[in-house]
């Protein structure tokens, strides 16, 4: 989910070319006193310049005008003040930038983790003896070992992940999530971190305790941070008229919005595996609802497994595959404008 992104410039500061009949480099058009003046017109606090780039061109306007220079990490840019980035041809520009405006919270389910044992115990339905709160207490334990493999293997990454266990502040009424620490989650955003929850158990006001989805939690999260895109990434590509790992004749549906939704909706099933939170059928109803409480925001739902299919998620959406749910901004007639992701 995304934040708002800091006042950025991208210049190729000293392009550079080859004369085709002496071979000599020649600096091209843009001349260094005019990028020392955008620098103070501009207030530009630094210059950062890729791993790839000589910093010498940096260094010599930041020397002109007071401006720090710095490499560019785009998982540690900081989001506040005026900033300008030397980038030069084949250095990854184009990957770079999008990562500086991609912003994530992310979230995990439990799958076999959670589900199984909360299936057991009915945690879902609710707690009222000492064997439920018993049961209760070893869901949220293995939930809890789930995130901390997903945790290490996104910092042996290099993904500065920060864990935030929802069952901390979750507060719910029959099923219901009425409540939770939104806080951490946009602190953790401010210091460049990325955010990671998932499924748990929760407190419940009516029926003792419950499970919480992944899903639900992202939607609590979304009516403050008003993310641009929501990325759901399980084993099906899509959402299906029947389930694709039972009926192989399944046919996707690779767009749900107001006009077909009720066929849709007539069409979702459940999970062919265990799943306490409802399967695909409450994950399409979850976001639907988000999506129509909060119009312009887009959902896509695809498959871990297709090579490539996050990655376009993220950065070029329209090249995505699997689903997409939209609901037109109020008045809108065009598609709105995608920023980043969530799940």
């Amino acid at each position: 989910m995304s934040t708002p992104a800091p006042a950025l410039s991208v210049l190729d500061l000293v392009p550079v070319r080859t004369d085709q009949s002496t071979g000599d480099a020649i600096a091209a058009t843009v001349e260094l006193a005019q990028v020392a003046e955008f620098v103070r017109t501009n207030d530009v606090t630094t210059i950062y310049y890729e791993t790839l780039v000589d910093p010498a061109i940096a260094e010599t306007v930041a020397g002109e005008t007071g401006a720090a220079t710095a490499v560019l990490d785009p998982l540690h840019f900081p989001l506040h003040g005026s900033r300008l980035i030397e980038a030069s041809a084949g250095t990854g520009k184009t990957w770079t930038i999008a990562a500086l405006y991609l912003r994530l919270v992310l979230g995990h389910g439990s799958g076999s983790f959670g589900h199984v044992l909360a299936l057991r115990y009915r945690t879902h339905r609710g707690v009222v003896d000492a064997p439920g709160w018993h049961g209760f207490a070893h869901v949220a334990a293995v939930a809890a070992r789930l995130n901390r493999l997903v945790t290490d293997i996104f910092l042996a990454a290099g993904v500065p992940v920060w864990s935030l266990q929802p069952s901390a502040s979750a507060r719910c009424r029959a099923g219901e999530l009425l409540s939770l620490q939104a806080g951490p989650v946009h602190e953790a955003l401010a210091h460049d971190l990325v955010p990671l929850v998932y499924g748990d158990v929760a407190l419940d006001e009516a029926q003792g305790a419950t499970i919480i989805s992944t899903e639900q939690i992202l939607a609590y999260l979304a009516a403050g941070l008003r993310p641009a895109r929501l990325v759901l990434v399980g084993e099906v590509d899509g959402v299906f008229g029947a389930d694709p790992l039972r009926d192989p004749s399944a046919r996707p549906v690779p767009h749900i919005d107001p006009d077909n939704w009720p066929t849709v909706r007539q069409a979702l099933g459940g999970s062919h595996a265990a799943d306490v939170t409802g399967g695909m059928a409450a994950k399409v109803e979850e976001l639907v609802a988000l999506l129509q409480r909060q119009p312009g925001m887009q959902a896509l739902i695809l498959s871990g497994e297709r090579p490539g299919a996050l990655k376009n998620a993220l950065l070029h959406p329209e090249k995505a595959g699997g689903t997409t749910i939209a609901w037109p901004s109020r008045g809108a007639k065009g598609s709105h404008e995608s920023r980043s992701a969530g799940k």
